[in-house]
């Protein structure tokens, strides 16, 4: 073994206990999803986003998505390799080689000594984005973990000013034998934290939320062990899932730099780490909103009474998107929600979708999608829905309890009365105490004429990370084609996209 072989294999060997190499972790219970449901997902995860996005939504069109880029073009233009104990684009022994697109680790002889350990990296910072790549395990092991699991992996808010080192500060989705998708934060005393759900550092969407910054499990296994694997990673701000053959199973939020800094952005890398794997289908799918309009997401799949006002509302929706020059799309179908889908999307409305109308995995991808940042606009119904999550009801505020007949009334805006037929609602709880009220019905709605109380019927609040904004009104079907309502809706959206009022505002507010 040469010098710098006998260096590269005890550096490698003394980097075990902090986490890329550790232990080898104990067996795992086995999956609980059948083998046809992990087939059928993984076959799906293959298909292009549009094709699979398209059975979804209702658009004509999916031209807003755009293309997805070549994350490494044919050329290599725009990334670089370093390697330690070599240098930054220092590998005579072409350890790292990208060929039409595709990335080859390690597809070499084995030299007979340890090869060093580096990573693939980008040039450029990349802030907001879904990273889409398949990788397969090609062949052989080398030293120093020639008798350990292929390994691998892909780092991103890899800060640009990092020293290159093994490994920089980042947060790696892990690619490695019966471990992929796990969630590594590395390293030393620059580490980075997260925030998630887990039960003993396994991620579990009902286990405890806190902040964590060691090894964190993936939830389940849903790797093909030799075929091609699809990963999705979905970054937006300081959030982030690893989706594996179409499946979530790992999570984090508010992610921090050792120096308590949100992390939002930073260069992308995968691992060089002692196996031959390819990489390849590398896609890259901006999702920030600079330099493109809002995406709205209208969600109308119920599990209990379902309003003859839904149809309406979805038009409304779409005229007001239309008129703000915003992508507005509608789905009922409950597959939409989940984190690769969400990711896409800016808004999500929330349209009289009652009854307990998501399963566990739709309510975790939902709550991420406002961890992360998301606005959640939800409409009359929607809160006479999943009475039994609590995370729920303090999204939308409190839960629907009562309501009198559809009657006419009045509203109370902050611009004056407003005569309004409505079956007025009441709720179960007080508001939260930093709920912003911006309307209200008059007591005499609800038989209390003369009366002090107030009834709150719309509301917008800061919530875990996001923006949340409900309204009461909404039963009758013509409520939608009142000009008071298309402005009610509009404010709301406004309010969950985060658009400052006066920006290319062209109506005045009704409440």
């Amino acid at each position: 073994m040469t010098r710098l072989g006998r260096r590269i294999g005890w550096i490698g060997l003394c980097l075990c206990p902090l986490g890329a190499c550790g232990p080898e972790p104990a067996a795992e219970e086995p999956n609980p999803l059948s083998a046809s449901v992990l087939e059928a997902r993984a076959a799906e995860s293959h298909e292009h986003l549009e094709d699979r996005l398209s059975t979804l939504v209702s658009a004509d069109s999916l031209a807003w998505l755009g293309e997805p880029s070549a994350l490494v073009p044919a050329s290599g233009e725009g990334w670089s390799v370093w390697l330690d104990g070599l240098g930054l684009d220092r590998d005579p022994a072409g350890l790292v080689r990208m060929d039409a697109g595709e990335i080859r680790i390690l597809d070499i002889d084995d030299p007979g000594e340890a090869v060093p350990f580096g990573y693939l990296f980008s040039d450029s910072v990349l802030t907001d984005y879904i990273v889409r790549f398949q990788y397969r395990w090609e062949g052989p092991r080398f030293a120093p973990r020639q008798d350990r699991k292929r390994d691998s992996g892909f780092l991103y808010h890899f800060p640009a000013d990092a020293p290159h080192q093994i490994w920089p500060a980042s947060v790696e989705t892990q690619v490695q034998e019966d471990d992929t998708g796990d969630v590594h934060l590395l390293w030393g005393g620059d580490r980075p934290s997260i925030e998630t759900t887990h039960r003993g550092g396994v991620y579990d969407p009902a286990g405890e939320r806190s902040r964590w910054s060691g090894h964190l499990r993936r939830s389940l296994l849903f790797e093909s062990p030799d075929d091609w694997n699809q990963v999705e990673v979905v970054v937006r701000r300081a959030a982030s899932t690893h989706l594996v053959n179409g499946t979530a199973n790992a999570r984090a939020f508010n992610i921090l730099s050792a120096t308590g800094e949100p992390l939002t952005e930073g260069r992308i890398a995968f691992q060089v780490e002692g196996a031959q794997v390819t990489y390849r289908n590398l896609e890259l799918i901006p999702v920030g909103r600079s330099g493109r309009a809002p995406r709205v997401l209208v969600f109308t799949g119920t599990a209990g009474f379902r309003h003859a006002s839904i149809d309406p509302g979805v038009e409304a929706l779409r005229r007001i998107g239309h008129d703000e020059g915003w992508v507005v799309e509608h789905s009922s179908d409950p597959g939409i929600l989940n984190d690769l889908y969400l990711g896409l999307f800016d808004a999500l409305v929330l349209l009289s979708t009652t009854g307990d109308f998501m399963d566990g995995e739709q309510q975790a991808a939902l709550q991420q999608f406002v961890r992360w940042g998301g606005g959640v606009v939800s409409i009359h119904g929607a809160a006479d829905a999943e009475y039994e999550w609590p995370w729920y009801g303090q999204l939308i505020g409190s839960w629907f309890d009562r309501h009198t007949n559809v009657t006419e009334g009045s509203l109370v805006t902050r611009l004056g009365p407003q005569p309004w037929r409505e079956e007025w609602y009441q709720f179960r709880s007080a508001l939260p105490g930093d709920a912003d009220v911006v309307l209200w019905g008059d007591p005499a709605n609800y038989g209390s004429e003369g009366s002090e109380t107030r009834f709150p019927l719309a509301w917008g609040r800061e919530f875990d990370g996001g923006r949340t904004w409900y309204t009461a009104l909404g039963h009758e079907p013509g409520a939608f084609e009142a000009p008071f309502m298309e402005e009610h809706l509009r404010e709301g959206l406004r309010f969950v996209l985060r658009i400052p009022r006066g920006q290319g505002e062209s109506r005045s507010s009704s409440s």
